[in-house]
């Protein structure tokens, strides 16, 4: 909390501890503007939506977004955002979202080459927060993405 409101008054100097070093925090909101949300209903079967772009690829972008109580546990290819068997799909962008707290996973990329999956944060959801499925995938880009803990 004191580092966010340290950011939000402009200070760029970083807070000192007690013992003279410096401390200091990389902030990464959560909430979007546009939101997709599971419904509250399936939080106790873990079986929520899933957000899947499949079989073309044509550009597709999916940014600033905002997936929340996706995915079905235990449940191959259910995932909150899945790019599935596109190809090579050089006009397709993840960018700026926020992936977290859903049942299975975050960002999956299957089959799907040359995309751009870029400055997301994803956190707080079971298994991997970020991967590729089966060594199909090549040439994407995974550039300053944030990862917490899943």
């Amino acid at each position: 909390r004191v580092v966010y409101e340290r950011a939000r008054s402009g200070m760029t100097d970083a807070a000192t501890k007690p013992d003279g070093g410096l401390s200091a925090a990389e902030v990464a909101p959560l909430s979007r503007n546009v939101r997709i949300h599971g419904e509250d209903a399936c939080k106790d079967d873990q079986a929520c939506g899933h957000f899947v772009i499949a079989d073309t690829p044509r550009a597709h972008r999916v940014c600033g977004v905002e997936l929340t109580q996706m995915g079905q546990a235990f449940t191959t290819g259910r995932y909150p955002l899945h790019l599935h068997f596109l190809g090579s799909a050089p006009g397709v962008e993840i960018k700026s979202n926020a992936v977290h707290d859903n049942h299975q996973r975050g960002i999956v990329v299957h089959a799907t080459s040359d995309t751009l999956v870029e400055e997301n944060v994803v956190m707080y959801s079971k298994g991997h927060l970020l991967m590729t499925e089966d060594s199909l995938e090549e040439g994407n880009k995974f550039v300053r993405n944030v990862l917490g803990p899943s």
